[in-house]
């Protein structure tokens, strides 16, 4: 595993090097089958944009909560539509009531066709780093590949995995392991 784990390390640092804008089904370690292949998927900078233009609390790529949202009506709809994904223990397929989730997110994305999305993806607290890190990527390329599949270009998504660096909840029980296990959205606008 941790050789697996120096691979997929090895490729997104040489695609961070190269500014490619692809990543293939080679490149994620996928045990449990979830995706049959990746669309293309772009990278962006904070750069990309004037800073006098960014909403406050923007990430290193310049995406940002969508409740920053300046639209009033787009604002809504995003609170209405990007909910959070959960995901069972030790698993990155979606739930049927989750993957319902997403056909909304999808309707957002085709409705607002300047909104870029970057799908995060966490753990909880237990297991080693380096295995929730991958088990993370996963659950954000299983949202984002069910994402595309909806009919949502892959230029338009993004994914990062926390592992369990970012929990939502610190208590140590079910619960709280169970709000951890999620996949997140922030947005961009195109040209922003």
């Amino acid at each position: 595993m941790l050789k697996n784990l120096f691979l997929i390390l090895a490729i997104f640092g040489a695609l961070a090097l190269t500014g490619c804008k692809t990543t293939s089904q080679d490149d994620i370690n996928d045990p449990f089958g979830n995706i049959d292949s990746s669309p293309e998927i772009g990278t962006f900078g904070a750069s990309d944009y004037a800073l006098g233009d960014m909403p406050l609390n923007v990430d290193q790529d310049g995406f940002y909560d969508p409740s920053n949202l300046s639209d009033p009506a787009m604002r809504a709809d995003a609170m209405a539509s990007l909910k959070t994904i959960y995901f069972d223990f030790n698993s990155s397929v979606l739930r049927p009531e989750e993957a319902e989730k997403l056909k909304k997110t999808a309707s957002f994305m085709k409705k607002y066709p300047t909104v870029l999305l970057k799908i995060e993806g966490h753990c909880d607290v237990r297991g080693e780093a380096e295995y929730n890190m991958a088990l993370g990527s996963r659950r954000a390329m299983s949202i984002l590949q069910y994402l595309a599949d909806l009919g949502v270009s892959g230029t338009r998504l993004f994914q990062i995995s926390y592992g369990k660096e970012r929990p939502v909840d610190t208590g140590y029980t079910e619960e709280a392991h169970a709000k951890n296990r999620r996949g997140e959205f922030l947005v961009k606008l195109q040209g922003q």
